[in-house]
Parts: structure tokens; C-alpha cells; sequence
């Protein structure tokens, strides 16, 4: 399900030359630790803080401290331990790239997405790209960003919203990098979590948790 969320059909139709697709879901978990480790990094924390936000569990906050000054790519695994349950439902991870040598950067869209505890949808990450197209450094409103989009972004947190739905799921949660994108999705619905760590955020300007309210989304 969590698939349905890259809209591939739509990418093709973007290019002239071939793209070329690679995924990885739940079955092939074991590939993404290696090659996402940070990402898988980043989801375990992302659960670790809706655990606190959401109360969900009596924990201590600083239980996973050690794993977390190790940047342990298997995080995942001794919050699951703590808390007893696990907290990896499903999870997807998409990469693709245009099959062109003419040009050094030749990805074309990322996104990394998780079904995660206690009932939340997760991205992690979001790249939609033209990268025939750079956007000169003076005229970019964030360090992360290099070339034009392809203008599915509104598609895809669409296709987002309607998954999470299906689901079941109480939040939409991501980690907003930068002011710039925080003012994004805020766009979309999202707004700053209520808790310590998005306060921070926002303070500082960036790493900034935000959240949209599933039960607040309009219903086909």
C-alpha cells in the first residue's frame, strides 16, 4: 500500500529518456538497514518521539541514549525491545533515477516512507527533481535544494493523506530540515508538534517535527 504513494506513471511522462525504478518494502528490510542506515536512524527516533508526544507507553527518555549516541542504524530494534510491541509496520523506500551519462546528478525522485507505532504514517524523506534543470544558488530558498521539481508534490501528500486513511492512522508525521521546508508543509496541512523538540526547532531553524491530524482530513 505504501507504494501507491510514488506517483511513477506520472514521473515517466516527465522525461524522454528511460527511468529506472528501485524499491524496497517490509520483505527486504534487512537491504534497507544497509543502504538507508541513516534514514532507518532517523524513523527510530521519529518513533521514539511520538512514543514521548503521544504517551502512548510510561518510558524513560533518555532509555535509548546510548543507541542514539551511536547513530545506530538498528535503533528500531531496542525501542521495539522497551516497549514491547513492535513499532515497524511496513515500510518503502523508492529511488529513481533517468538513465542518461550525460549528467553527473541523475536522480529524478526519492521517497522513504514507514507505517510506524503506535499508528502513525512517516516520511522520512521526499525528493522530486528535473535535473536538467539547476536552480542557480542565489535563487534557492534552501541549501537542500539543487534543481526544479516536477510539480507532484501536492500529488503525492494527496495520495499520503488518502493511505493514511485507509490505515487507520492518527498522524502524518515528518521532520521538517529547514524553515524553508516547514513553511512548505505547512502548505499541506501540517503544522509544528506540541512538544520540547519541535519548540527547539523552530528556535534553531531547523530538524523541526510537524504532524497533520488524520481524523481532520476530508473523507472520499
Amino acid at each position: 500500500m505504501l507504494s501507491d504513494a510514488l506517483p511513477k506513471e506520472l514521473i515517466a511522462t516527465k522525461f524522454a529518456k528511460e527511468i529506472l525504478i528501485k524499491e524496497m518494502g517490509h520483505k527486504q528490510l534487512s537491504r534497507i538497514i544497509t543502504s538507508q542506515s541513516m534514514g532507518l536512524f532517523q524513523i527510530g527516533m521519529s518513533i521514539w518521539n511520538r512514543i514521548i508526544v503521544e504517551g502512548t507507553d510510561r518510558v524513560n527518555p533518555q532509555a535509548i541514549a546510548k543507541y542514539v549516541r551511536k547513530k545506530d542504524k538498528r535503533i528500531h530494534a531496542p525501542i521495539s525491545s522497551i516497549i514491547g510491541k513492535p513499532i515497524i509496520f511496513d515500510i518503502y523506500h523508492a529511488d529513481i533515477t533517468i538513465l542518461d551519462e550525460g549528467i553527473t546528478d541523475n536522480r529524478v525522485a526519492e521517497i522513504f516512507l514507514a507505517h510506524v507505532y503506535p499508528n502513525n504514517l512517516l516520511i522520512d524523506d521526499v525528493v522530486f527533481q528535473n535535473p536538467y534543470i539547476p536552480i542557480p544558488v542565489n535563487e534557492r530558498i534552501s541549501e537542500m535544494q539543487h534543481f526544479k521539481g516536477l510539480g507532484l508534490l501536492r500529488i503525492f501528500i494527496d495520495r499520503i493523506k488518502q493511505i493514511a486513511i485507509e490505515l487507520k492512522c492518527n498522524y502524518i508525521i515528518l521532520n521538517a530540515a529547514t524553515k524553508a521546508e516547514y513553511a512548505l508543509f505547512q502548505k499541506y496541512g501540517f503544522e509544528a508538534e506540541d512538544s520540547p523538540t519541535a519548540k527547539k526547532g523552530l528556535e534553531i531553524g531547523y530538524s523541526i517535527p510537524m504532524q497533520l491530524d488524520v481524523k481532520n482530513l476530508p473523507r472520499a
